[in-house]
């Protein structure tokens, strides 16, 4: 996708009249104003749909793609990028900047999971992240004792590997049942590292996790709740 004569159009046009700008007749600086004012609706304009086709991107996992709207984004606002930061994400609109910790490959698509509990079927969908009609993918049942070690989902890569990022989509309703949930890394399976932590109801959860290695992944309940997500995606190289 190519960002460049849109930005080129706007610089061209804010450099032209920034010349005029030490005139002192009022019907220059009018017009001056009038083109000011153009040009930066003409800039937020190039923005939204900017943004509208990174976001097309992110769904499709076109990282590079999404990366080259934010560098066309920061661009026109005048910004650095910078590495995204942050635990969790309410919506992909808030999938701020994608850096280098962001690349790897789809590693989840074809791994299988297992479940503390059940109390709805699992779905493949969890996985595959294709079109799902239901609230959830799977529901575990309550645990009465969660402080023991609380419901959980545990995915099988089915070798180990260097992670990059993992993305949650939480529950239609009732996402608070999410919050205090740990996600755990482990690479045979049996010794556990807690890596995030869901800290708030949110739609869409993204953690970075740069250098991370394993083989299973594992989300769990540290409360009484049960446990339903939609999907996770998981990226490694």
């Amino acid at each position: 996708m190519r960002m460049t004569m849109p930005i080129m159009r706007i610089l061209v046009v804010c450099c032209a009249f920034s010349l005029l700008a030490h005139a002192a007749d009022p019907q220059v600086e009018a017009a001056l104003k009038a083109h000011e004012d153009a040009v930066a609706k003409l800039k937020a304009e190039t923005i939204k749909k900017i943004k509208a086709v990174q976001t097309d991107k992110m769904r499709k996992s076109d990282l590079a793609g999404a990366n080259e709207c934010q560098i066309a984004i920061d661009q026109l606002e005048g910004k650095k990028s910078k590495p995204a930061a942050g635990e969790a994400k309410d919506s992909e609109e808030d999938f701020e900047v994608l850096g280098k910790s962001w690349e790897g490959q789809w590693i989840s698509r074809d791994a299988t999971y297992e479940l503390s509990s059940i109390q709805i079927k699992p779905k493949p969908q969890f996985l595959t992240c294709e079109e799902l009609r239901d609230d959830v993918a799977f529901q575990t049942e309550v645990d009465p004792t969660a402080k023991k070690g609380g419901e959980w989902c545990k995915v099988d890569l089915k070798r180990v590997y260097e992670l990059t990022r993992i993305e949650v989509g939480n529950r239609g309703e009732s996402q608070s049942r999410t919050v205090g949930a740990e996600l755990l890394l482990s690479i045979d399976g049996q010794k556990w590292t807690k890596v995030g932590v869901f800290k708030k109801p949110a739609s869409k959860y993204v953690f970075p996790l740069k250098g991370k290695k394993a083989q299973y992944v594992k989300i769990q309940t540290t409360t009484a709740n049960l446990l339903g997500l939609k999907t996770m995606k998981v990226f490694g190289e």
